[in-house]
């Protein structure tokens, strides 16, 4: 369990250092704050459009994301043969796969995670709700099995 843990944590701290991730981060907050400045051209329904179109870019962002990072993360371990290194240690393929997994899970948690916040920072009313919450894990879990 250790193993599978350092791997994934090592698998997290990777994916935090990839330019075109912060890059994808990065479009996401601008859409998220482009949202809040289309629902501010309404008079009534501000919020409501904050809130639609922030979980719209919130789920493109976790989805796009995590399709690409799924792609092309053991692709690159086999690419710089990393993955020979690890898998000659007692490191079975599965546990080996299962990390790379969890953390790109953790990754794609902390993205969901910081734009929710965004997206209820931005909105002046009190628009927390327990259906937001499900919506929010709607999203995870989507992007989660979209990556497997």
């Amino acid at each position: 369990m250790k193993k599978i843990r350092t791997l994934a944590w090592t698998t997290f701290q990777e994916l935090l250092r990839e330019k075109f991730f912060l890059v994808g981060v990065i479009v996401a907050i601008v859409l998220v704050v482009m949202s809040y400045l289309v629902g501010t051209l309404s008079f009534t329904e501000g919020t409501r459009i904050l809130f639609n179109l922030g979980t719209l870019a919130l789920e493109l962002a976790t989805l796009c994301l995590g399709i690409f990072a799924g792609a092309t993360l053991v692709h690159k371990e086999i690419e710089l043969r990393t993955c020979q290194i690890i898998l000659t240690r007692p490191l079975s393929r599965y546990h080996f796969l299962l990390g790379k997994w969890l953390g790109l899970v953790l990754f794609l948690s902390l993205i969901l995670v910081s734009l929710a916040l965004l997206i209820l920072l931005l909105g002046k009313e009190s628009y927390f709700k327990i259906s937001y919450l499900w919506i929010v894990l709607e999203i995870g879990l989507k992007s989660w099995l979209v990556m497997t």
